[in-house]
């Protein structure tokens, strides 16, 4: 479906040259439907033993906290497999209640600072798109002023054809590019997700 519509907008482009400008550019860089939420709450995840900020940096110290903690943030482990390796070491720990504390501040250290990153490069893919489309937009123009004229040149029959094409490669990378949009605004909720499932299996064994 998503190719079926690209093929559209791309009929569009090149049936005659003319017409209104294709895209209107986004009015902000942030584009996805979720609330911009730039920074997480610790209390919004954590109700266990307090938190600060040697605590969210302590963790890397001890190697085996360091080690669970980065297991469990990669979104190459499934959130199942994250809980129950919590699970796991609470159980080799018992009542180690300042060493799962710790867990929790690096997971939230590590999904907070990644989930940030996100925000940043999802913003930079607006800001990308919206140069994609003024420069769409002002080839557009160009060539419908040369279809204008009367009579035509050689070089100005060049540059039509040159037109096209360039519209048409900017019409499929900004459509390809727009159809990633949904997935990339879903990320920083799965991550989201992830930090409250781990929250969840910590606060669980305490």
């Amino acid at each position: 479906m998503r190719v079926f519509r690209g093929l559209l907008l791309l009929a569009g482009l090149t049936l005659g040259g003319v017409g209104t400008p294709v895209f209107a550019a986004p009015a902000g860089d942030w584009p996805c439907i979720q609330a911009k939420v730039p920074e997480l709450s610790l209390g919004a995840f954590w109700s266990g033993p307090p938190v600060d900020e040697a605590a969210l940096k302590a963790w890397r110290e001890t190697p085996e906290i360091a080690a669970l903690v980065a297991s469990v943030v990669s979104r190459r482990t499934p959130v199942e497999d994250a809980e129950k390796r919590v699970t796991d070491f609470a159980a080799a720990r018992k009542d180690d209640k300042a060493g799962l504390t710790l867990v929790f501040a690096g997971a939230f250290a590590e999904l907070n600072g990644l989930r940030a990153t996100l925000i940043n490069g999802i913003e930079r893919f607006t800001r990308n798109q919206r140069q994609i489309a003024a420069q769409t937009n002002k080839d557009r123009a160009a060539l419908q002023d040369i279809l204008a004229a009367p009579e035509k040149t050689e070089q100005q029959r060049a540059r039509i054809q040159e037109l096209q094409t360039k519209i048409q490669w900017e019409t499929r990378l900004h459509a390809e590019r727009e159809s990633t949009l949904r997935y990339v605004c879903e990320t920083p909720v799965l991550l989201e997700q992830r930090l409250f499932a781990i929250a969840r299996a910590i606060q669980n064994e305490m």
